[in-house]
């Protein structure tokens, strides 16, 4: 798939830096499993997104990216999924702020890629 061509040399060159990167196949693209899929809807390619965040990076602060169509999957993907910051005062360490935080979202950022 062509988009795998575009992450070839930016997935090393970052990994070398000491960042997790994984390259996920959108949703009905790629490489992807299509047997037993039931939509292939903008949502649906959404939410395959963030089940592959939550099993994976357990729903931890991520900055996502993507090229072309999935470029504007992930831009709503992290719209849905956008970390806020509790507005209560940030030295309190007390635990229901963190659960808040946690509440709000996890996305902290986007990388848009034009290949």
């Amino acid at each position: 798939d062509s988009s795998a061509l575009e992450y070839r040399r930016l997935g090393p060159q970052l990994a070398a830096l000491g960042i997790d990167v994984y390259c996920v196949d959108l949703l009905g693209w790629g490489y992807t499993q299509l047997e037993e899929v039931k939509s292939f809807s903008a949502q649906a390619k959404v939410e395959a997104l963030k089940g592959f965040w939550q099993t994976v990076g357990g729903n931890g602060e991520v900055v996502v990216g993507g090229a072309s169509l999935g470029g504007a999957a992930v831009i709503e993907f992290a719209a849905q999924n956008l970390y806020r910051p509790s507005s209560e005062d940030e030295s309190d360490s007390s635990e229901s702020t963190t659960n808040e935080e946690e509440e709000e979202g996890f996305v902290r950022g986007t990388v848009l890629i034009d290949a």
